[in-house]
């Protein structure tokens, strides 16, 4: 899509594997949301080689869901991508199939997309049922490396370290402009938190707004595919890459991240017979790294970054 061809509205993005049951609870609370607004709105659903195809059920029940069918699994992140490049409005919201927005969900945070520096704004995810809340996210660092930690206002609006990628309304033209979400954190995990802190160090600010909520059921399509040792690996692993790409002393991860690539490889099954192969993809995983850090220029460092999202929100 040509970003100067985005007219003003919303499209939903919504990463699809499996679970045609959650887009039947989950779409008429995401129509209502977005009928709210007045904006025009679109919903894309990118089917990411599903065994269980949604075709027929939107096509009897939802035909204007503009289904992406795709023939390979392209993972997490490149599949949003490529559903955010189809987006032909301004804004994108990605949707997890399993959340279910609340009527107002878009009311608080439109406004904020009036500021031309506005990357992302994010709400607030209820687990019904329980006392979970997922809400806004600070930053630190310790021992060199980056952290984060969640922080749960009440009311108003907060600056916020990142904003997660399965409830992220975002600035389409500038979400494509800093390059989505890296391929480099495949299968999945952290990559929101990379794109986020992409977004702030090039000048791009997200908002935590708790009036925005929505409801999120314990149906994780991760935890359903994948063993939780291998989620647990995975996570580790991302988070090192996540310090080699924006952390200030990143050469003395070069181990720790090869030894957590390798075991999630081997967790996934691509470890057989060829070590040599496996050696030559994760480095050629370290070079990238490397590259990106040499290339790419920011204006802000990430400890301005964590020191100016704890800053109160002036409007």
């Amino acid at each position: 899509m040509n970003n100067s061809t985005l007219t003003k509205g919303i499209s939903v993005i919504i990463p699809f594997f499996n679970g045609v049951h959650l887009l039947k609870k989950n779409l008429p609370s995401i129509f209502s949301a977005l009928q709210s607004t007045g904006l025009p709105h679109e919903v894309i659903v990118m089917d990411d080689c599903s065994t269980e195809t949604p075709k027929e059920f939107l096509a009897e029940n939802f035909p204007s869901v503009i289904l992406i069918q795709n023939t390979v699994n392209l993972g997490f992140g490149a599949n949003v991508n490529k559903g955010v490049n189809n987006a032909q409005y301004s804004l994108s919201l990605l949707l997890n199939s399993d959340i279910e927005l609340t009527q107002n969900y878009f009311r608080e945070q439109l406004p904020l997309f009036d500021k031309n520096d506005t990357f992302a704004t994010g709400g607030k995810i209820v687990t019904p049922g329980t006392d979970h809340i997922e809400a806004g996210w600070k930053g630190y660092i310790r021992s060199k490396k980056i952290k984060w930690e969640p922080f749960q206002p009440q009311s108003g609006i907060h600056y916020s370290f990142y904003i997660c990628g399965g409830n992220a309304l975002v600035n389409t033209a500038k979400f494509i402009e800093i390059g989505g979400f890296s391929s480099l954190f495949k299968p999945f995990y952290v990559e929101d938190v990379e794109l986020t802190i992409k977004a702030w160090r090039t000048g791009y600010k997200s908002y935590y707004i708790p009036e925005a909520v929505c409801h999120h059921e314990t149906s994780s399509t991760i935890k359903k595919h994948f063993q939780s040792e291998t989620i647990n690996i995975a996570h580790k692993k991302n988070q090192h890459l996540l310090n080699m790409l924006h952390g200030d002393d990143a050469i003395f991860l070069k181990e720790s991240f090869k030894m957590r690539a390798n075991q999630l490889l081997s967790l996934l099954g691509l470890i057989k017979k060829d070590r040599q192969l496996v050696n030559e993809a994760i480095l050629a995983m370290y070079a990238q790294a490397k590259a990106f850090r040499k290339e790419k220029t920011f204006n802000w460092s990430v400890k301005q970054v964590i020191e100016f999202t704890k800053s109160p929100y002036i409007s």
